[in-house]
């Protein structure tokens, strides 16, 4: 989408709840809503953004 001229925020919106109630999910969703609808962003923004999310506190919530 994106290698054709497509913008970053026209795939991020569709993630924005993804981490719903994990810790770093209101950063998670900051960096989406901000940093994915600049122009040129790309792969960094997603990078940060999961960055921001503990995934440790998923694992021990499944287990």
């Amino acid at each position: 989408h994106i290698e054709r001229g497509g913008r970053l925020g026209h795939i991020t919106r569709h993630m924005v709840g993804l981490f719903h109630g994990l810790p770093g999910a209101r950063r998670f969703r900051q960096i989406l809503s901000t940093d994915a609808n600049k122009p040129g962003a790309g792969a960094e923004v997603l990078n940060a953004a999961f960055a921001a999310v503990d995934l440790t506190a998923a694992e021990a919530e499944a287990a």
